[in-house]
């Protein structure tokens, strides 16, 4: 399946999705690297004002996964995520932010 759909093709539809979630990430006073410098298929989200404790156990308790590289949220879709899932992403956010 991904020889068929080829890896140019799987970059280009995940930085689609990320260039998606960037501009609703900056809702939340999150940051991200310039779209030259990131690549596609994941994005480090940043907050002045950090990340508040507890925020990946409130995430993960309405089953919402992230993880944390030092002071950014990772998020790593895949091709099965949707517009459904960055939808519950931004809600949950909302709650635990």
């Amino acid at each position: 399946m991904l020889v068929a759909w080829g890896p140019a093709r799987i970059q280009a539809t995940l930085r689609a999705y990320t260039d998606r979630l960037v501009e609703r990430a900056a809702d939340f006073g999150f940051d991200v690297a310039p779209r030259h410098l990131r690549a596609g298929h994941f994005l480090g989200l940043r907050r002045a004002e950090g990340l508040p404790d507890g925020l990946l156990p409130a995430l993960a308790a309405e089953n919402v996964h992230l993880s944390r590289r030092g002071d950014s949220l990772r998020l790593t879709p895949h091709l099965y995520n949707d517009e459904e899932d960055a939808e519950r992403l931004f809600a949950t956010l909302a709650r635990a932010l």
